[in-house]
């Protein structure tokens, strides 16, 4: 019996034993696993996750007759030290199979990402079961449409390193599959309410007036998480990791290189510019070595006047200041090397507009390989050396169909430099040489390749507009829509593995002095039915030169009376006043009953400087297109549109085509023969109008068509404005006729 009562002890001992071990075992396991506090743990998500490595590949499977969309999603796994100023190069090779595991698809995709920050701008990292800790990429996505997969059934990737410093690739697919429910409400009332507010906020009245077509509309289309084949237990719902990487796009946008701390570097060979926009502007020029070998020089935007030196004020040995230079271009020359900021004393801000264009470098070993439209153009631009030959090949597929070579000639830049991989000084470049080719028909590929060059290439289409925003004041922030687009080499990807991108930072330099060029209206009675005379204003140069009759400058009422007969024209005087009739015009001087009060100005059309010009104007109505006819006899190199309209806060839009014959390609110029401007006005700049009812005018920027040597003939010029506007069509004419001459500032 005693013993018995010891047995039952024992084992109730053993029990209570073993029930405390078991309890307090997962607390000493816990214990033994902690790690240290540090700051960062706070924005770990830890979470097992499956990862795509460089030497195996994930399957899916998917209903082709369900789904609309694939899109794959991948962010790359890098060493948790790793620069995230350094760009990581990858791509996805993806397969689709069908039901027998035969290709019907394959592709490539190659994606450009950067080391992600959050919104404390701390690194998101993944710490793996091994308790590894790695950096995770920016998101990268591309999506297959259902023409590529309509009889697949399965999806492979493959993950294709282009740097080595990946460790894998976490990937999602999602497909894009829809609801074949009919009840709109049922079928939006089964998405989460989070996103059914975000649908919401989307429209102006709120929630409650979305339609049941709306609802539906929104809410048609679900995108299905797939799981990949035979990996196990993937939990779309609590792996947090999963759906907290970053999903959006933020590519490699800067070198470490091009970012400048200590200024834009200058020596006896690279000199800097800047340009000044607004008046009465102080600007701050800040050194980091003492330098006093520095000099200004101005240049005149039109290229009209001569270049000349300014003075800055010496503030110490690190600092200079530029008072109120004249609007126009300012060039920085030293005789020693240093690197200097400019800042904007008033607004606190850089002058300068710091432009970078990229490069391949093409040698015996590489080439540049590109995809081309037919019929289009194409920019070739390139900086060599003297008598590097440049080739561009054509080809049809793979099949090669013809090729042009050129021969530099090499002139270095004093403004651009290449900027260095390394914390090295930028050097000189050449400066860029252009061509200009229209692809062939049936081409689709052209390969640029040289003995030692920077090459990039330039698309559009001649039937394309641009979109370009003109102001007489300055410009407020607008869109717009370049002319030219860059692309991007098939081959840019191996170019840059190999260390063959090439970035150059561009300064504008000033422009060769140029002749005044004399500009003559075109005659457009015949063309529009609606004219009259306004006086326009004369730009500096032509007003200490002009002396025909229907130049004029404004006077006061006592000089208008003292007015001399000229014998070589007939004297005018042009009276304006604030009360009908607004405009008189009398021969010799103003008549004596004219009061002082009535007169705003006076106009007579002798004496220097002339300041204003008598032109006639036409009316066009808004909406409408007109064609304007050039004569035969005439090949201008630049036709301007003068632009007024009744109203200065008008939002004008002008959409010109110039109807030209081209010359043989391919060509050093390239005319720009479609184009839409906005126009801008100062409401101040005003000009006097031959009419009863309006004797004002307000005018807007004039608008220059450059013709380049790349047109054999000039027809015609279309015009169609957004409002009912008065204008003046001028080209530079060779010869001179009796018609209106007029001088203009704006080209």
């Amino acid at each position: 019996m005693q013993g018995i009562k010891l047995l039952l002890k024992g084992l109730i001992i053993v029990a209570i034993a073993m029930l405390a071990v078991s309890l307090l075992l997962p607390v000493i396991l816990w214990l033994f696993s902690a790690e240290f506090m540090n700051e960062d743990l706070a924005y770990n998500n830890r979470a097992r996750v499956h990862w795509l490595p460089a030497n195996k590949s994930l399957s899916y499977q998917f209903a082709a007759n369900r789904t609309r969309e694939l899109r794959v999603l991948s962010n790359a796994i890098v060493e948790s030290n790793i620069s995230d100023e350094k760009p990581l190069h990858y791509a996805i090779k993806y397969q689709l199979l069908d039901s027998s595991n035969r290709t019907l698809h394959q592709g490539v995709y190659h994606h450009s990402a950067k080391i992600q920050r959050d919104e404390n701008q701390h690194f998101l990292k993944l710490v793996m079961d091994e308790k590894q800790t790695f950096g995770a990429a920016s998101g990268q996505s591309f999506y297959l449409n259902q023409t590529q997969f309509s009889s697949a059934t399965k999806l492979l990737l493959e993950f294709v390193p282009e740097n080595k410093d990946f460790i894998g690739l976490v990937v999602r697919v999602h497909a894009k599959t829809p609801h074949f429910d009919e009840d709109p409400n049922k079928v939006w009332l089964q998405q989460p309410q989070s996103w059914r507010q975000r649908v919401a906020s989307f429209h102006s009245l709120g929630g409650d007036a979305l339609s049941s077509q709306e609802k539906y509309n929104a809410s048609a289309f679900h995108w299905l998480k797939l799981a990949p084949i035979g990996i196990p237990n993937i939990d779309f719902t609590s792996d947090l990791l999963y759906e907290t990487l970053p999903r959006a796009i933020a590519p490699y946008e800067e070198p470490e290189a091009l970012k400048t701390t200590t200024g834009y570097y200058i020596d006896t060979k690279l000199s800097l510019s800047f340009s000044v926009s607004a008046p009465q502007t102080n600007f701050l020029i800040n050194l980091t070595e003492p330098n006093e070998q520095l000099s200004f020089v101005w240049h005149d935007p039109d290229s009209q006047l001569s270049p000349r030196a300014l003075t800055a004020q010496r503030i110490n040995e690190l600092q200079y200041v530029l008072k109120s230079p004249p609007l126009g271009l300012v060039t920085i020359h030293s005789q020693a090397a240093n690197y200097l900021s400019i800042i904007e004393e008033q607004t606190k801000q850089q002058p300068i507009t710091v432009l970078h264009s990229q490069y391949y470098q093409v040698d015996a070993q590489s080439s540049a390989e590109f995809s081309v439209v037919s019929g289009s153009d194409i920019e070739l631009d390139w900086r060599a050396e003297e008598g590097v030959r440049i080739k561009l090949a054509f080809y049809s597929s793979e099949t090669p169909r013809d090729a042009t070579q050129f021969t530099t000639a090499s002139t270095l830049s004093n403004y651009d430099r290449l900027v260095p991989s390394q914390a090295t000084p930028p050097t000189q470049v050449e400066e860029p040489q252009k061509r200009y080719i229209t692809v062939p028909r049936g081409i689709n590929r052209a390969i640029v390749s040289a003995e030692n060059a920077l090459v990039k290439l330039r698309s559009r289409h001649r039937s394309f507009h641009y979109l370009q925003t003109l102001c007489t004041i300055p410009c407020p922030e607008t869109s717009e829509i370049n002319a030219w687009f860059s692309q991007y080499a098939d081959n840019h990807h191996l170019l840059a593995a190999q260390d063959k991108l090439a970035i150059v930072r561009l300064f504008k330099a000033p422009l060769p002095a140029t002749e005044q060029r004399r500009f003559q209206s075109v005659d457009l009675d015949n063309m529009l039915a609606i004219s009259n005379t306004a006086l326009l204003p004369l730009n500096e140069l032509a007003a200490k030169t002009e002396q025909r009759p229907f130049a004029f400058r404004k006077v006061s009422a006592i000089d208008a009376k003292v007015l001399k007969p000229q014998q070589t024209y007939p004297s005018k005087t042009i009276v304006v006043k604030n009360q009908p009739p607004y405009i008189q015009q009398f021969e010799e001087t103003v008549p004596e009953q004219f009061s002082q009060p009535n007169i705003e100005a006076i106009y007579i059309n002798q004496g220097l400087p002339r300041t204003h010009i008598q032109t006639r104007l036409y009316k066009i109505d808004a909406n409408k297109r007109y064609r304007i006819s050039l004569p035969k006899k005439l090949a201008p190199t630049a036709v301007v549109i003068k632009t007024l309209a009744q109203s200065a806060n008008l939002p004008i839009t002008l959409k010109t085509k110039l109807n030209v014959e081209l010359a043989q390609q391919p060509s050093t110029d390239y005319t720009l023969t479609n184009k839409i401007v906005r126009l801008n006005s100062d409401q101040q700049q005003s000009v006097v109008f031959f009419t009863p009812k309006t004797p004002k005018l307000f005018m807007y920027p004039s608008v220059t068509l450059t013709v380049q040597d790349d047109v054999k003939q000039t027809l015609s010029v279309e015009l169609e404005a957004s409002h009912s506007v008065w204008i003046s069509v001028l080209t530079d004419a060779a010869d001179e006729t009796e018609q209106l001459i007029w001088w203009t500032e704006d080209v």
